[in-house]
């Protein structure tokens, strides 16, 4: 993601969200909640996705199908604790 002047490149996630309806819709909403209290919206679209993505990866090692994976992904968003953050894998380019 790129806001023109500085890119962001986030690699956490899993190929498994690509079979379950509406995870884009999911991410983006997820994405907008950071935005409405950071005006940076780079740095605020990092955040969401990478809370999400990180959330996915969780949820997936829990996961039988992409019944449960959709299942868990919702448990591990709400259960999204700070230390789960060090799992993010971000790299920023200017």
């Amino acid at each position: 993601m790129s806001n023109g002047r500085r890119t962001a490149i986030v690699s956490n996630g899993t190929p498994m969200l690509q079979y379950i309806t509406g995870s884009g819709c999911m991410v983006g909403s997820v994405i907008a909640s950071f935005m409405a209290v950071n005006r940076d919206f780079l740095i605020a679209s990092v955040e969401g996705l990478v809370t999400f993505e990180v959330a996915a990866e969780k949820a997936e090692k829990r996961s039988f199908g992409p019944a449960s994976l959709m299942v868990n992904l919702v448990d591990e968003l709400y259960n999204m604790k700070p230390d789960d953050y060090e799992l993010a894998r971000v790299e920023f380019k200017e």
